[in-house]
C-alpha cells in the first residue's frame, strides 16, 4: 500500500468543508461582537486555528473537512502529528499566504505535493483511503 499525496484540489475541498463546518460558530460569535471589531476577527482566527490544531493532533489526524475528503495529516516519517507540530503547521499557514498564497501553490510545483507549511513542520497531507 503506497502513500499518495493529497492534491491541491482535494485540500481545497477539505478547506471549504472546514469553513462551512465552522460557519455556525462564527454566526454565534457575530451575535457576541460587532463584526467590525478587532476582537471578533481575533476570536475567529483563534477558533479556526484551535480547531485545526486540535483535530490534526487528535487520533483522527485530520479536520472534519480532511476526513470527509479522505485525507489525513502525518509527519514525514509517517508518525501522527503531535500538538507541537500541529501548532507550527497551522501558524506557518499565515506565511504560506504571502505573497499571493505562493506557499499553497507550491503543491502544484512539487512532486510530493507539499506546501510551505508542510515543509516547515515536516508534515504532509495524504490520501487516507489507501
Amino acid at each position: 500500500m503506497s502513500i499518495v499525496p493529497a492534491t491541491f484540489d482535494q485540500r481545497l475541498l477539505a478547506q471549504s468543508i472546514d469553513i462551512t463546518f465552522l460557519l455556525p460558530f462564527l454566526f454565534i460569535l457575530d451575535g457576541l461582537w460587532e463584526t467590525d471589531s478587532n476582537w471578533f476577527w481575533a476570536v475567529c482566527i483563534l477558533l479556526y486555528h484551535g480547531y485545526a490544531v486540535g483535530m490534526e493532533a487528535s487520533a483522527l489526524k485530520a479536520t472534519v473537512g480532511k476526513k470527509m475528503a479522505g485525507l489525513s495529516v502525518r509527519m514525514d516519517d509517517e508518525r501522527p502529528v503531535d500538538l507541537k507540530n500541529a501548532v507550527v503547521r497551522n501558524l506557518c499557514k499565515w506565511v504560506s499566504l504571502l505573497p499571493i498564497s505562493a506557499g499553497f501553490f507550491m503543491i502544484y510545483l512539487r512532486r510530493d505535493a507539499r506546501s510551505f507549511h508542510d515543509i516547515i513542520s515536516k508534515s504532509k497531507v495524504v490520501s487516507s483511503s489507501n
